[in-house]
């Protein structure tokens, strides 16, 4: 019994991962195209401009 019950519990451990894994990857490249403009005068625009950092 406790076999069974351990199987059926990583199995559905396993489809939940599986499922958020899914979700991540699918909301990475509806995103990964998205461009982030930063105001001219903030911290990170300085910090790659004086990193030589090109943020497109």
């Amino acid at each position: 019994m406790v076999k069974v019950s351990t199987y059926f519990l990583m199995s559905l451990g396993a489809f939940g991962f599986w499922q958020s894994m899914d979700k991540l990857h699918v909301w990475i490249a509806l995103h990964q195209d998205e461009k982030v403009i930063y105001p001219s005068n903030t911290f990170l625009h300085r910090f790659h401009l004086h990193h030589g950092i090109v943020v497109v």
